[in-house]
């Protein structure tokens, strides 16, 4: 209704695609966002949000894409550097996957230290471990320990 009666209201798209996600339909979610970020461009979290869409449906250069357009309009920033990490990553380019994911957990320990939970460390680990970084992959792994020890992927 909110849409029908003002299509660019990028707010009630937000809103949709929250609903879509919930509901597992993730390209409507993704529609959301896009429209959401074409009516109002500053919505720095609907880029990341999109990012994570994009990356989870294998479409990792779309999603470095949409991450450069961040880049040019938003500062530096955990997200913007962990889903670059995370796409990166995705296309097997380790290298900067490491670069991207070290650059957020920087960015983490500066601005919001509890972004660095065990998810975090369990990524950080495996991309260090993919980059042949075999003694940085097992003090990331140990991290991600720490702070679940019974996290099944990291014991492994």
């Amino acid at each position: 209704s909110l849409v029908r009666q003002n299509p660019g209201n990028a707010r009630a798209y937000l809103i949709l695609s929250g609903i879509a996600y919930e509901e597992k339909q993730f390209d409507r979610a993704a529609d959301y966002l896009e429209k959401a970020i074409l009516f109002k461009p500053d919505l720095e979290d609907a880029y990341y949000d999109l990012a994570a869409l994009k990356i989870s449906a294998d479409k990792a250069n779309e999603a470095l894409d949409l991450i450069a357009r961040a880049r040019q309009q938003f500062k530096p920033s955990f997200s913007m550097e962990f889903y670059s990490g995370l796409a990166s990553n995705q296309l097997k380019d380790y290298a900067n996957a490491v670069k991207h994911l070290l650059k957020a957990e920087e960015l983490a320990i500066q601005d919001d230290p509890k972004r660095l939970n065990h998810f975090f460390y369990f990524q950080l680990g495996a991309t260090l471990e993919r980059n042949k970084q075999h003694s940085e992959s097992e003090q990331a792994f140990r991290k991600c320990l720490k702070l679940k020890p019974d996290f099944v992927d990291a014991l492994n």
